[in-house]
């Protein structure tokens, strides 16, 4: 039996910021070239969030997991650094052993839709963020599939991303 928390966060909770910007498209970037910026949010909105960022890697993971928190066949996300996201509105936690590490996961939703917005684990200093929860979803350019090998039978896998049978072992 795992042991899961569960938190929420608000406005006072010092995981969110409270700055928020809108629209898509390219930003200024500190060296003067232009940066790809992402916004998007939960369904009812209560959530908002911002990327000052280039994804570090965008992909789609098929472990068990990922299927029950998507309550899908995989999850898709972009990983980006936890320092270039903005998000306003309240955050709830679940938490629990996951990944290949059984280190804390935590999984974080809207606390008035429940929808997924972003995975984290400690120490690693990146977010994942649903591909979903994009204003603009074609931004999102999976490059990577984690976990083929635990997705449904029914799943036919992109050819154009590496497909990896389990993590990036």
């Amino acid at each position: 039996m795992h042991a899961v928390r569960v938190d929420v966060i608000g406005k006072a909770g010092a995981a969110l910021e409270t700055r928020i910007a809108s629209g898509a498209g390219k930003r200024q970037g500190l060296l003067g070239g232009l940066m790809t910026h992402y916004t998007g949010g939960c369904l009812c909105g209560a959530v908002r969030y911002t990327i000052d960022a280039e994804p570090i890697r965008q992909l789609l993971c098929s472990c068990v997991d990922c299927q029950k928190h998507t309550g899908t066949a995989f999850l898709s996300g972009l990983q980006v650094p936890s320092d270039a996201v903005s998000i306003t509105g309240a955050l709830s936690t679940f938490t629990m052993p996951g990944g290949q590490s059984g280190e804390p996961m935590h999984r974080r939703f809207c606390t008035k839709c429940g929808s997924p917005v972003l995975l984290e684990k400690d120490g690693t200093g990146r977010k994942l963020i649903m591909a979903g929860t994009l204003d603009d979803k074609s931004q999102f350019k999976p490059t990577i599939s984690l976990f083929c090998e635990q997705a449904p039978s029914w799943v036919v896998m992109p050819t154009d991303t590496e497909n990896l049978p389990r993590y990036y072992a």
